[in-house]
């Protein structure tokens, strides 16, 4: 594909257990002026966004998620004021893939609803795939389970090449019903900081 930009405003939602996937160069997912979020949604289907900043090619791997070469030009991806939500019943994923990726008062979640529990051992996972910089403020990463649902929680995966930098954000992944808690595991290549912000893996108070 070529190297295009996509911008994305409002809300586009698939149906249950379905694909969103957005390819192109940068990627900006960004709220209105009115202050209305920007939303990408896909309960208990798979999420991604990755793109190219010179023309290549993204691949399609055998489970149909996209395939990003090791010598790929990645671009960047800017989520403002944004959702990505795959949050349901435990099996929805989410993963970016970019040179640099930026967070502002943006909500990525998966993981389980309220009152919504597995029907299935699977569980969905965040992935965040940067091989450049890594900078988030006033935003949210999660995958957790609420007190009034059961089932596996997925993991949280980030990786940097660069350098990370955390204001004011919340990276959680909470057990706080029944169910199993996955892992959260951060690997930063360059300067890690971390400012006014929560890394937690744990399990609440209600949770078994």
């Amino acid at each position: 594909p070529s190297a295009g930009a996509i911008e994305r405003q409002a809300v586009l939602e698939v149906a249950v257990g379905e694909r969103l996937q957005m390819v192109g160069g940068n990627i900006f997912v960004t709220g209105d002026a009115a202050g209305q979020r920007a939303n990408l949604i896909a309960r208990d289907g798979l999420i991604e966004l990755g793109g190219l900043s010179s023309i290549g090619q993204v691949e399609f791997s055998d489970d149909g998620r996209l395939r990003f070469s090791e010598d790929s030009d990645l671009a960047d991806v800017v989520l403002s004021s944004a959702r990505l939500a795959v949050n349901s019943m435990g099996s929805g994923g989410i993963n970016v893939t970019a040179d640099n990726l930026s967070l502002s008062e943006s909500r990525i979640v998966a993981g389980y609803a309220d009152g919504q529990s597995a029907t299935q051992d699977q569980a969905g996972s965040i992935v965040l795939d940067v091989s450049g910089d890594f900078s988030s403020n006033g935003s949210l990463i999660s995958n957790s389970l609420p007190a009034s649902s059961s089932g596996m929680v997925g993991n949280i995966s980030v990786d940097v090449g660069g350098e990370l930098l955390l204001e004011n954000t919340e990276i959680v992944s909470l057990l706080d019903g029944i169910g199993e808690n996955g892992n959260t595991d951060i690997s930063v290549v360059g300067d890690a900081t971390v400012r006014g912000s929560v890394i937690r893996n744990n399990v609440g108070q209600t949770g078994m």
